[in-house]
């Protein structure tokens, strides 16, 4: 090719994979250790307030340990000044420890529900007007999270999110040139409908969807989410035809993908005992949902599984279940995890 496209132009922003050498593979010349890049944090001006100056020092400290250096902030809007929260100096907080800043654009309540796409739009465009003159000040704004997430929508149900899609990525292009407009969408495995009545595609018909999708709405950079249905009986060889397909969208469409690799889960043996413990009822009704971080092997082959693919990981579930500061379960992920970066830095091959 004589030149790039746009979205190839916005990789330069990215930068590699944080990542240390493993054995060579066949056909390949070198295998890399993959890392976590960052993970995505839910802003509450309160607990934000609470924290202080301080608190975010440490908490980006201890991120920074386990090699992190992206901070991707939904609710960003909640800490805007005349919103009570203290977002700008967290914002040149990660610029002076070397952090760069994925801010979301705002969602209304239910909006998955609801589909008014008029009322969704002047939420978005309200953020984005509000968020846009403190993000071009700062060298640490790296780009755009629309948190509207869906896996597979038909009818009037595609037509409404990709329209919004578009209106997003357009006024977010507008307000702040140049940043790329990222999505983390999902995939799920339940054939038995034991969540819901939810249609389930095949890797195929989910592939061609979205690169479909990725087009018409003009996204720059795909998350995509490991998790299936956030459960710990989830294999990966469940999870490896739909980043292949999800891989095959983003190259025909022209965006890139990274992977949102899940470090938290919830642990049933298998679908039965989920059913025995809580019924036909979907996750987010269970009566006993047993989250925890996930284990440190199982993390290293979920990393592995995406980075086949993924130019970037970052994760969710940290915040919540795997700081320190979260419990004992939490510290002990943080410190096997930090562990196994430490290693990964210097060469040496997990056991």
């Amino acid at each position: 090719m004589t030149g790039m496209t746009r979205r190839q132009g916005l990789g330069v922003l990215s930068g590699a994979l944080t990542l240390a050498l493993l054995p060579a593979g066949p056909g390949l010349a070198e295998r890399k250790r993959p890392m976590l890049r960052g993970t995505l944090w839910w802003y509450d001006p309160a607990i934000s307030g609470a924290m202080g100056p301080d608190g975010w020092r440490k908490e980006l400290a201890e991120q920074k340990a386990i090699g992190f250096d992206l901070l991707w902030l939904l609710n960003a809007h909640a800490g805007l000044p005349e919103a009570g929260g203290q977002l700008r100096d967290l914002i040149a907080l990660c610029e002076r420890r070397g952090f760069s800043v994925i801010v979301s654009v705002a969602m209304t309540p239910m909006w998955y529900e609801r589909l008014d796409l008029d009322e969704e739009k002047q939420a978005v465009q309200q953020s984005v007007k509000e968020l846009a003159p403190l993000l071009r000040e700062t060298p640490a704004f790296f780009g755009w999270y629309l948190p509207q997430e869906i896996y597979f929508w038909t009818g009037p149900a595609h037509t409404y999110i990709r329209d919004l899609y578009r209106f997003s990525a357009d006024t977010c292009r507008r307000a702040v040139p140049g940043k790329p407009v990222t999505l983390s969408p999902f995939f799920i495995l339940d054939r038995m409908k034991t969540f819901g009545d939810f249609y389930v595609p095949s890797p195929s018909e989910y592939g061609g969807y979205w690169a479909q999708l990725i087009r018409e709405a003009s996204l720059d950079i795909i998350m995509l989410q490991d998790s299936g249905e956030h459960f710990s009986w989830v294999t990966n060889s469940q999870r490896r035809p739909y980043f292949a397909a999800m891989k095959q969208a983003c190259d025909a469409s022209g965006a890139r993908l990274w992977g949102n690799v899940e470090c938290a889960e919830m642990h049933f043996k298998s679908l039965q005992e989920y059913i025995r413990v809580n019924g036909q009822v979907h996750h987010t009704g269970a009566r006993e949902k047993r989250w925890r971080p996930v284990p440190l092997e199982r993390l290293i082959s979920k990393m592995e599984l995406a980075s086949s693919w993924c130019e970037d990981l970052v994760t969710w579930g940290y915040q919540e279940f795997c700081r320190p500061v979260s419990g004992a379960a939490g510290l002990r992920w943080y410190d096997d995890y930090r562990r196994y970066v430490r290693r990964a830095h210097s060469g040496a091959y997990w056991p």
